[in-house]
């Protein structure tokens, strides 16, 4: 599956969006999933779900107060072309998961909120995560009632991040989220 240009965008209003690249076995496109070169998917609080049997490389994915869930089987996820985005200014952040094979790089991350934020959730079986190409914010804004998202990596590689935030906003009532990093290196 190939989203690519300034203009292409797979959109909903109000349903959810699958993305499944299955191999056929002719050729690398058939087997992953590539959104670049300005492509965006988006949603508005729905669900986004992405699977591939190999890479999945994106640009922007933005869905407000939604889900957004990333699974390579036995490939890399490459997200560093944009940004994944569940923020959510006047509700709860959606939850940001990623699951793959191999490496998992990543660009930014927000499931901040004014309410609670979203969890986040890089998981790699047998690779390394960099997240270095941009910050991690699942935090609270200021004088909301909401707890920040906590975030979890594991990865049996290395594990490379720039910040990460889970702080909770200026006279706020709620939580910091929890952060957890685990490598088997």
């Amino acid at each position: 599956i190939r989203i690519e240009g300034t203009n292409s965008r797979v959109a909903s209003v109000d349903g959810n969006i699958s993305l499944i690249g299955v191999s056929n076995g002719t050729g690398k496109d058939n087997r992953g999933i590539y959104i670049f070169n300005g492509g965006v998917v988006e949603a508005k609080g729905a669900a986004i779900a992405l699977s591939a049997n190999q890479d999945i490389t994106t640009g922007n994915i933005i869905n407000p107060g939604g889900s957004i869930t990333l699974n390579s089987d036995s490939g890399n996820i490459d997200t560093t072309a944009g940004r994944l985005d569940s923020s959510f200014t006047t509700g709860n952040g959606g939850a940001i998961a990623l699951s793959a094979a191999n490496n998992i790089t990543v660009g930014g991350i927000n499931t901040s909120a004014l309410k609670d934020g979203g969890n986040v959730s890089l998981i790699s079986s047998d690779g390394a995560i960099d997240t270095s190409a941009g910050d991690i914010d699942t935090g609270t804004k200021s004088f909301s009632t909401g707890n920040s998202g906590s975030v979890t990596i594991s990865a049996k590689g290395d594990i490379t991040t720039a910040k990460i935030l889970t702080e909770v906003g200026f006279k706020s009532t709620g939580n910091a989220g929890n952060i957890s990093i685990t490598s088997t290196a």
